[in-house]
């Protein structure tokens, strides 16, 4: 009962102070502030005077906020020129686009960007801890203030900023440069603007709300990596034509057969068929081409975590690299469900992968036994594989263990808050230490130069 009225209170106390800060200029909570403080101190209007100060800026406010409801109103026609994707930590240069319908000028306008509340629910409010928190106080810990002020940092793209807009001519166009900077991954929704035009006296600002939603993905952050050998050789895939005649040896026509029950349909010959009236077969020769696995470790029981923010961008980052490698590469994670996507020349994009990791959350409901049967599955497929890890416990040494016993050459890669002190033992590894890396977060570009 208590949590749920802090709750409550955090979330009306957040929307009240984003309200309060748009609506009143520095220089307008300042004046705010001194009527405040005056209207206590000159309670005895016998002792002091300072109920003058107050009785002088009280009406300055009230005109300011008159004018501001009054004259909010303004037709204008709002268009963004959004790029396809930003990432994080990275300058998202965009344009905002404004028509101006009204016969006179407008002059001194700014706007805020509309996107989606950052507030949590209750239940990841009182589900989701954060990092270090057993180390706060009593108190702390069950006011859930400083965990509501992290699920916020966490939740939000971008930080809510005044932009400028040009002046703009009677009738005419103008266009406003913005610069962002996003701060996590995901999609991000613009649902509107608010246009704002501070009052003759510059205390507030009036808030004119305008409909523009569009959306844009988020993609994690990605690290430089240097010039890949990755581990593993071209396999044969059987009908594997579409890929391999992009990535690697093209099925070239070798001749002409009856059709034998199982033969895949999309080998017909039909115009041999059609003169032969039964249906024939066209054989191509073999199909060789690299196809690499890449295996996310997803299982967490925290709903937010620096280590797997970070074992997200190591996986990004390699499928980065996919522009400059002649193969494929299959990204493997387990959410609600398994999944796996593939990409490279010949398949899905390189993007279509990371906009994915831009989605992709912690599993905390299973346990990393859910990971073998996805990636088994197809282990034929793979001519090596890539292995991005949150832990290098019995579970994920037992998973590396097999892999090396199918004979697919491997790169472990275990992420780790600190460096491990001693040394993380290799186990499995330990005939391959060049492609067994521990990386700190931190210091995760310097550890992948290691590569």
């Amino acid at each position: 009962m208590i949590k749920t009225f802090l709750y409550k209170s955090y979330r009306f106390f957040y929307l009240s102070d984003r309200r309060r800060r748009r609506r009143f200029t520095p220089a307008g909570m300042v004046v705010a502030a001194i009527a405040l403080i005056t209207a206590i101190e000159g309670l005895d209007t016998h002792g002091s005077l300072v109920h003058q100060v107050f009785a002088l800026l009280l009406p300055l406010l009230l005109i300011s906020l008159a004018w501001s409801i009054f004259f909010a109103r303004i037709d204008l026609i709002v268009t963004r020129r959004l790029p396809p994707y930003a990432t994080v930590g990275q300058r998202l240069v965009y344009h905002v686009d404004f028509e101006n319908h009204t016969a006179r000028p407008q002059k001194a306008l700014h706007f805020y960007e509309d996107t989606t509340d950052p507030r949590p629910s209750l239940e990841e409010l009182l589900s989701v801890r954060e990092p270090g928190e057993e180390r706060r106080n009593v108190w702390d810990r069950n006011i859930l203030y400083y965990r509501w002020l992290w699920l916020i940092s966490k939740r939000q793209i971008i930080e809510d900023r005044l932009h400028a807009i040009p002046d703009l001519p009677a009738r005419g166009k103008a266009s406003a440069r913005v610069e962002i900077i996003p701060q996590n991954r995901g999609h991000l929704d613009f649902y509107g603007l608010r246009i704002a035009r501070t009052d003759p006296f510059g205390l507030s600002k009036a808030l004119c709300p305008l409909l523009a939603p569009q959306k844009i993905v988020v993609l994690p952050r990605r690290y430089r990596l240097p010039p890949l050998n990755l581990p593993g050789s071209r396999r044969h895939h059987a009908r594997g034509a579409r890929p391999a005649a992009v990535v690697g040896n093209f099925g070239e026509f070798v001749s002409l057969r009856d059709y034998r029950p199982g033969d895949n349909r999309r080998q017909i010959h039909w115009k041999s068929s059609a003169k032969r009236n039964e249906l024939i077969i066209k054989e191509c020769q073999e199909e060789f081409y690299v196809r690499q696995a890449l295996i996310l470790d997803t299982f967490l029981t925290a709903a937010h975590s620096e280590l797997f923010e970070e074992a997200v961008s190591i996986a990004a980052s390699f499928i980065g690299s996919l522009q400059i490698q002649e193969s494929l590469l299959d990204l493997i994670f387990v959410g609600n469900q398994a999944y796996r996507f593939s990409s490279g020349r010949g398949a899905a994009s390189r993007d279509h992968l990371l906009e994915v990791l831009a989605a992709v959350r912690t599993c905390r409901d299973k346990s990393f036994a859910a990971m073998t049967p996805a990636v088994f599955e197809h282990i034929h497929l793979f001519s090596g594989c890539i292995c991005v890890l949150l832990a290098w416990d019995e579970a994920r040494r037992a998973l590396v263990t097999r892999l090396k016993k199918q004979g697919v050459p491997l790169l472990v890669m275990v992420v780790a808050a600190d460096r491990p002190s001693p040394p993380i033992d290799p186990g499995p590894m330990s005939d391959a230490l060049d492609r067994f890396l521990v990386l700190t977060a931190g210091h995760i570009e310097e550890g992948l130069a290691g590569l």
